[in-house]
């Protein structure tokens, strides 16, 4: 897709103000040596120039985690930022791993201000749960997400890779949580399957996939 057709897409209201074209830049492979080639193949100026060109042409979402590349990929995207030189506002998503030695939903609030210093912002505009945990509960992590928007440093909160049945039971809480509920509608990421996208549809959620240019098949956020 060129990039005047891109622009001509309608903007998918992914939240009430972080209005973002249909497709995003994700962060993976920046820093990631073993498994991307980073360094070797690519290297941070390549990637610089994939952030400024992906821009340019009104793709706006970059999605990173504490996990790529153990930080390196927020803070090569910190760099990025504080460098400057390029179109737009950029819309930064990232992810907390709900990791087998976290034994609190809690350390949660820890590790979104690591993430904070890493990527050198205020504000994170899309903070999620990055897989489920067979440890930590999804009202424990809900309620640590809800924190982090009433403390200023997340504008949206979601999740990636949960079923239907579990995203269900996060936004359920999520509303619960009221008086901020409005401003932490739930945004759900990951291959989505029917009834996640019915779901989607039924309570006002976003549902976008990731890894879609790697695939055959064709999905609609």
């Amino acid at each position: 897709m060129s990039g005047d057709a891109l622009q001509s897409e309608p903007a998918i209201a992914l939240a009430d103000e972080l209005n973002i074209a249909p497709l995003g830049v994700g962060a993976w492979a920046w820093g990631t040596t073993r498994l991307w080639g980073y360094g070797k193949e690519y290297d941070r100026s390549d990637v610089g120039r994939v952030f400024r060109a992906s821009m340019a042409e009104g793709v706006t979402l970059v999605d990173t985690a504490e996990m790529y590349a153990n930080g390196a990929s927020e803070r090569i995207i910190g760099e990025i930022l504080r460098e400057g030189s390029f179109e737009g506002t950029p819309v930064i998503a990232t992810k907390f791993a709900p990791l087998p030695y976290r034994f609190s939903a809690r350390s949660l609030l820890s590790a979104v201000d690591k993430s904070l210093e890493r990527l050198g912002i205020e504000t994170i505009d899309l903070y999620q749960i990055h897989f489920p945990s067979a440890i930590l509960k999804i009202n424990a992590l809900m309620d640590a997400l809800a924190e982090t928007v009433k403390a200023g440093k997340v504008r949206r909160v979601g999740v990636s890779n949960y079923g239907a049945d579990q995203m269900q039971r996060a936004h359920e809480r999520l509303a619960y949580r009221s008086p901020y509920s409005d401003s932490k509608r739930l945004r759900r990421q990951g291959r989505a399957r029917r009834d996640e996208w019915s779901r989607a549809s039924s309570d006002g959620s976003r549902v976008r996939s990731w890894t879609e240019l790697r695939r055959t098949h064709n999905s609609t956020i």
